[in-house]
């Protein structure tokens, strides 16, 4: 069954913050009238991490839990959650809530202007490593470049895309590590909105200097057109709790 907004949580040993960001979203979309769903796609999490959310998803119909068989990376949990959500518009949401659950009507509301997608533009960014700093330059550089300045905040987890848009790109069988790309790509009116970050919530990063290398090189792969080995992924839960 169709809901009007999907929201997208991907979770790693995360599970207590995720189910947090989960209500939290919840009572902000409770605010309208509109039919919603949560998604949250478990990255490969330990067992007891994820549970708290799990008891969520047994208690509330519109919490839904996909659980992949491993640790693939935050872009294929986002694509997992992507291929299997049910909303007209879906907007991915980080569970640290960095981001308030707010911005989530502010990206429906452009949504509904006839942006196909979203992306965010962080105008707050939380303390970070030196490394994670030039890596954020040297790819946003390369994005304003590429793009023409229509996206240029590749690392946002908060972004939205249409239903329509989401059809395409479940019927790419690979690249999925590359969702964002491939999205803006096939988007037909993309647009970004500016978001503030809460420095007060700060969680560590799972991307590490060789994980960001290796992803900004598979993005210049991509667009040099050479021959590119990307994962896809496996479930091993599907995503219907109650």
């Amino acid at each position: 069954m169709q809901v009007e907004i999907s929201v997208i949580i991907p979770l790693f040993n995360n599970g207590a913050a995720g189910r947090d960001a989960g209500i939290a979203v919840s009572k902000e979309l409770q605010k309208t009238r509109l039919s919603y769903e949560i998604l949250f796609v478990n990255d490969g999490s330990a067992n007891h991490s994820v549970q708290p959310v799990r008891e969520l998803c047994k208690k509330k119909s519109e919490y839904r839990l996909l659980t992949l068989k491993q640790n693939y990376g935050q872009m294929i949990a986002l694509a997992a959650g992507l291929d299997h959500s049910l909303g007209k518009c879906v907007v991915t949401f980080d569970a640290d809530m960095q981001i308030e659950p707010r911005a989530i009507l502010e990206f429906y509301a452009l949504y509904k202007k006839g942006f196909d997608f979203i992306s965010g533009l962080r105008r707050s960014r939380s303390p970070r490593p030196l490394y994670r700093k030039i890596f954020s330059w040297a790819i946003g550089f390369f994005f304003i470049v590429i793009t023409r300045g229509r996206m240029r905040d590749i690392g946002c987890g908060a972004n939205a895309v249409s239903t329509e848009i989401i059809d395409k790109f479940r019927r790419l069988k690979n690249r999925k590590e590359l969702v964002k790309i491939i999205i803006f790509e096939l988007a037909q009116n993309p647009c970004e909105l500016p978001l503030l970050e809460d420095r007060s919530r700060h969680f560590r990063s799972g991307y590490t200097f060789f994980s960001l290398v290796r992803y900004f090189l598979k993005i210049l792969a991509y667009y040099l057109k050479l021959p590119l080995r990307t994962k896809n992924y496996e479930i091993v839960e599907s995503p219907f709790c109650k």
